[in-house]
């Protein structure tokens, strides 16, 4: 009789200990972290991308500002376009800098290399914008693009695969990397 009521304590203790540490984790209390292989370094995660400090140039109350970051860098000309510019954009919504968030949807080059076709998902700027903002908008993607040595020479502005309209500024034709801002 004794050994069966020993049994008993010593089963019910043990179902109690089970069921207390079970509830615990589940509730967080207790936190089991098993040992994890060290984190790969990014170049190691994606071959032939590095880490490249760049600059970002963008116009804001009537001034030239700039800002540093560091992106990872392709040898594939349109993949270091494509992260520069969300990187560019990213840094005027958060500066709000443009009154819209503004998504780059493609970045395309010809088949020269030198002339990039550029598609967003709305117009960059408000109806209600005066030119010289929408210029100084368009310069400073373009002074972005030239002072990063991405080696191109035209870029082609379009919204939704189609060119962008505007009744101030002409996008009908490439705008050259140089800008039309005098040096």
């Amino acid at each position: 009789m004794i050994t069966m009521y020993k049994k008993f304590i010593t089963f019910s203790a043990l179902a109690f200990c089970i069921g207390f540490i079970t509830y615990a984790y589940f509730n967080h209390w207790i936190i089991i972290a098993y040992p994890r292989r060290q984190a790969a370094t990014t170049d190691s995660l994606i071959p032939g991308h590095q880490k490249k400090k760049i600059t970002l140039y963008y116009w804001h109350n009537n001034n030239w500002h700039s800002e540093n970051s560091e992106l990872l860098w392709s040898s594939n000309k349109v993949d270091c376009v494509t992260y520069l510019i969300r990187a560019w954009l990213t840094v005027l919504e958060e500066e709000k800098a443009t009154s819209r968030s503004i998504t780059l949807q493609t970045a395309i080059l010809t088949a020269s290399q030198q002339e990039l076709l550029l598609s967003f998902d709305r117009k960059p700027f408000d109806h209600e914008s005066n030119t010289y903002t929408k210029w100084m908008w368009i310069e400073g993607l373009l002074k972005t693009i030239r002072l990063n040595n991405l080696d191109i020479q035209r870029i082609t502005f379009l919204e939704h695969h189609q060119p962008l309209q505007d009744d101030h500024l002409d996008f009908s034709n490439p705008w050259p990397i140089k800008g039309f801002l005098p040096s």
